[in-house]
C-alpha cells in the first residue's frame, strides 16, 4: 500500500522542483513527493505508478491520457462541480455574502493570483474526441506505457478568466494580486474565508506549467482536432450555463 506524503510539500518545496522543468514530457518519470501541488496529483502519479509496473510486469501494452482542467462545452451543455466550477462556485457565494453584509460601495476583495498566467482549460469534447482518436490510432509494445498529455495548446489566461467570470457575476470589486501584496496589507476576514474556499485551486494561479504534446500530435494532428479555442464568447457561455443550475 502507498504512504500517503508527510507533510504536504509546501509551495517553496514546489517551486523549486518545478525550476528545472519547464515542460511536462509525455512520458512517466518517479517523482519525489515535493513534485505534486496536492494529494490529488499525487495520487494520479501513485494511479500512472501502479498502470506502468503492472503494464510491465505482466508485458501488457497500456495508455496513459493525462488531461489538464477540464471544463465544460458551450455546444453540450455539460458542466460538472469540480476544478473551475468549484471556484466559481465559491465567487457564487461570496457574491451573496458580501451583499448580505456590506452596505453601500464594495471594497476591493483580493485573492492570490498572477494575471498572465497560462491556465489549461480543456473543454470536455476535446478530451473525449482526443481519446478516441489515440485508442484506435496508437499501437503500443507489450510491457510499456504510452503517455499522452490531453492539453490546450492555447490556453487562456487568468487575466482573462479572471475578467469573464466577474462580469458572469457582476462582482467588479474582485482583484488578483501578487502573493506579496498581503505583506503589507494583511487579509481581511472576507478574503481568508474566500482562501480557504478555493485553496485546492489556488495553485493553478499562480504556478503556471507547460505540457508537450509531441506524442499527442503523432497521432491526433491539428486539422484533425484544432486546438480549443477558449476565449470571452467561450467562457460567458459556460459560466450562464454554471450559474443557472445554482439558481
Amino acid at each position: 500500500m502507498a504512504r500517503l506524503p508527510t507533510p504536504l510539500p509546501t509551495r517553496q518545496h514546489r517551486l523549486q522542483h518545478r525550476a528545472g522543468f519547464e515542460t511536462v514530457p509525455e512520458q512517466f518519470h518517479a517523482l519525489p513527493d515535493s513534485a505534486f501541488r496536492s494529494l490529488y496529483e499525487w495520487s494520479k502519479h501513485h494511479g500512472e505508478t501502479q498502470v506502468v509496473e503492472f503494464a510491465q510486469k505482466h508485458n501488457l501494452e497500456a495508455k496513459i491520457y493525462r488531461p489538464a482542467i477540464i471544463v465544460g462545452s458551450p455546444s453540450t451543455q455539460v458542466i460538472s462541480y469540480s476544478a473551475y466550477y468549484q471556484v466559481c462556485e465559491a465567487l457564487h457565494r461570496l457574491g451573496r455574502r458580501v451583499a448580505a453584509r456590506v452596505e453601500g460601495e464594495i471594497p476591493d476583495i483580493r485573492m492570490i493570483g498572477i494575471p498572465g498566467a497560462l491556465v489549461n482549460f480543456v473543454p470536455i469534447d476535446f478530451v473525449i474526441d482526443g481519446m478516441m482518436q489515440l485508442a484506435t490510432a496508437v499501437q503500443g509494445h507489450p510491457g510499456s506505457a504510452k503517455v499522452f498529455n490531453v492539453v490546450n495548446e492555447t490556453p487562456p489566461t487568468l487575466e482573462l478568466v479572471h475578467r469573464v467570470v466577474c462580469l458572469s457575476l457582476g462582482m467588479e470589486w474582485l482583484k488578483v494580486v501578487p502573493e506579496h501584496a498581503f505583506n503589507d496589507n494583511p487579509m481581511t476576514s472576507l478574503e481568508r474565508v474566500l482562501a480557504r474556499s478555493i485553496a485546492f485551486q489556488a495553485p493553478y494561479m499562480y504556478e503556471e506549467i507547460h505540457f508537450a504534446t509531441d506524442h499527442f500530435r503523432a497521432h491526433v494532428s491539428a486539422e484533425q482536432l484544432p486546438s480549443p479555442r477558449i476565449d470571452q464568447s467561450f467562457l460567458e457561455a459556460i459560466n450562464e450555463i454554471f450559474f443557472k443550475s445554482l439558481k
